[in-house]
């Protein structure tokens, strides 16, 4: 008989062996399972490069990593109208921005990346964009600007031009439908030399402050109040003449040679650096107060029906004309001008002529206040017309030039000198009407005093002196 002790390990050995063969079978099954269906865990993706900046019709190539295999993978653009792509590579089609989005899928777990992309224009291809449709017009009919015929301008177009020219003169029969409005878009014309638009509608100049190769400027006749040149270094002629500019540095225009700023709002003017200058026109502004010094190159100035009660002209070699007529000037200072032969001031407030001007030839001082006129130092006088001021004596006794004078509307003039040794042929003197105090003309004899005693028979009380 077996014993209850056999029969119990008899038991526990069944049990042990069932186990074994359970944890045996489990094994087998687990292996089995491996080879085929291993569970996936999650994963990341990633696209390199994660930022891409392109310009249009350039294309590009997005790589991704992190993706397991095998995966299906699934490429797409947010605007298709900006970029497309097709298995990472990108094109870019027109400006603006867009995600190129990547999704990585197996056995239903995915991953998704993004890649911004910026798109942008080539400048060179950019199209100009001009408020002015007229400006456009105008800019269409210049042979050979539209390469293209597509009715635009780009960057690359306008900088074949070199110089742009659609000034009117005041009469011309001026309309709001042949002038401009806007200069907008000709920034983009940055090879630009020579810029005329004279008499039209033009309000702002901001567009032409980039034009920094410009020689010639005219915007005369614009509405234009303010105005900033400190870029355009190589300026040589600058109108701004009927504009409401009020304020003007030229601090950095060294290479100016003409500069006419007639009829503007200006009440001060900073000539000092412009060591180039040629030509200045300041007529009818409201500056009341100058200085022009040491400007070698400098030959002529306008500075007709303004405000100017001071003035100084120094040092300038090559000052040949200077009109200061019909102002308010008192003060009139003018040093080292060996040149000059124009001197115009009448309708002033001057009290004094005393001026050593070697090569002066026409002196036109009419409408002053003047007491004493010495003539001396202006040996070339040929022509003076002064009536109507305040002088007592009147003496071109060392002016062997002589041959015009004026000297009318003259309450206080006592005495007039012509006698120096020298009758010029083109004689015109007007130097007896209303003049209540005049008694003597000193005349050489001969020819000068025989015009002067036939000029003079209607006036009594006046002697004709030969001594």
């Amino acid at each position: 008989m077996i014993s209850e002790k056999q029969t119990l390990k008899q038991t526990v050995m069944k049990k042990e062996r069932f186990f074994f063969l359970w944890m045996l079978l489990s094994i087998l099954f687990l292996s089995a399972c491996s080879d085929s269906d291993d569970p996936v865990k999650p994963f990341k993706i990633k696209l390199n490069p994660e930022t891409l900046t392109l310009r249009v019709g350039e294309t590009a190539q997005v790589s991704l990593s992190g993706a397991p295999k095998p995966a299906e993978i699934m490429w797409l653009s947010t605007d298709e109208k900006v970029v497309c792509v097709a298995d990472g590579e990108v094109k870019a089609l027109s400006e603006g921005v867009a995600f190129i989005r990547v999704t990585a899928l197996k056995d239903g777990i995915k991953a998704d990346a993004q890649c911004e992309v910026t798109v942008e224009i080539d400048p060179m291809k950019r199209v100009i964009e001009f408020e002015d449709p007229l400006l456009k017009k105008k800019l269409l009919e210049i042979p050979g600007l539209d390469a293209n015929g597509d009715q635009n301008i780009i960057v690359e177009e306008a900088l074949t031009i070199h110089k742009l020219e659609f000034s009117y003169r005041m009469d011309d029969g001026i309309t709001e439908e042949n002038t401009f409005s806007s200069l907008e878009g000709l920034q983009y014309f940055a090879n630009l030399d020579t810029l005329t638009v004279n008499y039209h509608r033009i309000k702002s100049a901001e567009p032409i402050r980039s034009l920094k190769k410009l020689t010639q400027l005219h915007l005369g006749g614009n509405p234009i109040l303010e105005i900033d040149l400190s870029e355009l270094t190589v300026l040589k002629d600058l109108r701004l003449f009927k504009t409401g500019v009020a304020t003007l540095d030229l601090r950095h225009n060294t290479a100016l040679e003409i500069v006419d700023v007639y009829g503007t709002a200006l009440s001060a003017l900073d000539l000092s650096s412009l060591k180039n200058l040629s030509i200045l026109v300041a007529r009818q502004t409201k500056i009341t107060s100058l200085k022009v010094v040491d400007m070698p190159l400098l030959t002529g100035m306008d500075f007709r029906e303004g405000a100017l009660m001071e003035f100084e002209a120094s040092n300038l070699p090559l000052m040949e004309k200077l009109y200061l007529e019909q102002n308010q000037l008192q003060k009139l200072t003018l040093n080292n001008l060996p040149a000059l032969q124009h001197l115009v001031a009448y309708d002033n407030k001057l009290t004094k002529i005393d001026f050593d001007l070697p090569k002066l030839m026409f002196l036109t001082i009419f409408n002053n206040a003047i007491t004493e006129a010495d003539f001396s130092k202006m040996p070339m006088l040929f022509r003076c017309y002064m009536s109507n001021n305040l002088i007592t004596k009147a003496d071109f006794s060392l002016n062997t030039l002589i041959a015009q004078i004026e000297l009318q509307d003259m309450p206080n003039l006592e005495m007039i000198d012509l006698k120096n040794d020298s009758f010029m042929d083109a004689y015109e003197y007007m130097i007896f009407y209303n003049n209540p105090q005049l008694h003597t003309i000193r005349v050489d004899s001969g020819a000068e005093e025989d015009y002067v005693r036939g000029e003079a028979k209607n006036f009594s009380g006046i002697n004709i002196v030969t001594q």
